[in-house]
């Protein structure tokens, strides 16, 4: 599961520094065109959401060792939970829109394309699956170590 970690972390890294290039090439080329706020705003949101779900990912990482256990006062924020759904989200809505781009008639898809699809619908599936993962697994560990918390003030 760690590596699983780590492939999303990297993944998340890559996407953030493509958006950074994304929303620097809309910048110089559509800067006429009537959507192009729309485009700021959409991109400077993913970056919002990829950046807040690499602070989840960062965080969230000690949960996967066994050697610390669980402390209460290291809570993940509840902002930062919501966000890596809301990362996963706008990536299946991302390639969503990048499916009718695909499916326009004057652009050519090509397998390059396909799996370009593929792989940002993956991430935002698999980004999903990973917070609602790690929910379970963070309650979990919040049973263990009040069961064992009782054992050891049973005889206190």
């Amino acid at each position: 599961m760690r590596v699983y970690k780590i492939l999303l972390i990297f993944f998340l890294i890559l996407f953030i520094l493509c958006t950074f290039i994304g929303m620097y090439e809309i910048y110089e080329e559509e800067r006429g065109h009537p959507a192009f706020v729309f485009l700021i705003a959409f991109v400077a949101l993913g970056i919002l959401l990829n950046l807040l779900s690499l602070g989840y990912q960062i965080k969230s990482f000690r949960y996967y060792r066994k050697s610390k256990p669980y402390k209460k006062e290291n809570k993940i924020s509840l902002i930062l939970r919501f966000s890596s759904v809301a990362c996963g989200i706008y990536y299946i809505l991302f390639a969503g829109v990048l499916l009718l781009g695909m499916m326009d008639e004057s652009t050519h898809v090509n397998t390059f394309m396909l799996l370009t699809f593929a792989v940002i619908f993956m991430f935002g599936v698999f980004t999903i699956l990973e917070a609602l993962i790690m929910r379970k697994r963070i309650k979990q560990q919040q049973k263990e170590q009040e069961a064992k918390f009782n054992i050891e003030t049973i005889g206190n």
